[in-house]
């Protein structure tokens, strides 16, 4: 159904984090740990999408992951996304409208950002810093060249879209 009706949406591979925030702050470490693993593009659609359309499958799968996994967002298939705040030299922040054909949040102003691509980045920190950088340039048009290096300023979860994660940079 997703895919009818918005046909630039296509199943690929992403980063899955395979750890929530909320274990990470109880390990109580003081660098952040980032376990990946591969979904898909559309296992998200799948589970998150549908999921938000339909209560019931959502208590479903909340109720199974914390059940098997002690994580209720084990069965999302909640791909990473990552988002910058771009600063010009001139001291003015990026700011980039989504297409109106774009799955989720379509017409919203947003940061440049997206997904990072296994085929593509590591899945080592190097690969996510590297996938913002491609990103940016991507989105906004600022050469590679011309990007000063990327500093991971948080992580956020989409309680919306059942803690689906985003690197902020």
């Amino acid at each position: 159904e997703a895919s009818r009706a918005t046909p630039r949406l296509t199943p690929g591979l992403k980063f899955r984090w395979n750890s929530s925030p909320q274990e990470q702050e109880k390990s109580q470490e003081s660098n952040l740990r980032l376990n990946f693993g591969i979904t898909d593009y559309g296992i998200f659609i799948a589970t998150n999408s549908a999921a938000k359309k339909d209560a019931t499958f959502a208590r479903y799968l909340m109720a199974s992951g914390k059940k098997f996994y002690n994580d209720a967002h084990a069965y999302f298939g909640s791909p990473v996304g990552n988002c910058a705040v771009v600063e010009s030299a001139d001291g003015k922040i990026a700011v980039i409208k989504r297409a109106e054909s774009m799955h989720e949040y379509p017409g919203f102003y947003d940061m440049p950002g997206g997904h990072p691509e296994p085929k593509q980045h590591t899945f080592d920190a190097k690969g996510q810093f590297d996938a913002i950088k491609d990103e940016v340039s991507e989105e906004i048009g600022i050469p590679q060249e011309s990007i000063e290096e990327a500093t991971c300023i948080g992580i956020a979860t989409n309680k919306e879209n059942f803690g689906k994660p985003d690197l902020l940079f």
